[in-house]
């Protein structure tokens, strides 16, 4: 097994297992998250990833942006545990709640971001 494949399964175990502790964060938050939030929570991740990692395209330090890319990475799949977690127990208990949905949605966004930034990092 790869050195990759263990930080992967160890970001997604870490995520599975902190669930409580970030869920707990997240549904204290006031002004309280809604649903009308989390597109704009989605698409500012995406935006804020791309925007933040494409000025290390821009500046030519592909080194350093191919070693961000590799830490966001296991970012998102910390947020997918996570979200998968919360999102399974709200599930069951029949309440999905704005909260339940907000590691997932997260992930998605910071997701999309790194894959825009992959490719167009191909592309240079």
């Amino acid at each position: 097994m790869s050195m990759r494949n263990i930080l992967i399964i160890i970001s997604f175990v870490a995520g599975m297992v902190t669930e409580p502790f970030m869920i707990i964060s997240i549904m204290r938050s006031r002004p309280p998250i809604g649903w009308t939030s989390l597109a704009l929570i989605s698409v500012g991740s995406a935006v804020a990833l791309f925007a933040v990692l494409g000025f290390q395209g821009l500046i030519g330090n592909q080194q350093k942006l191919h070693l961000w890319l590799n830490y966001f990475a296991l970012i998102v799949i910390y947020f997918f545990g996570v979200g998968l977690v919360a999102f399974i127990l709200d599930l069951i208990k029949l309440r999905i709640q704005p909260h339940s949905v907000f590691f997932l949605v997260m992930a998605s966004g910071l997701g999309l971001g790194l894959y825009a930034i992959k490719l167009i990092y191909r592309l240079w």
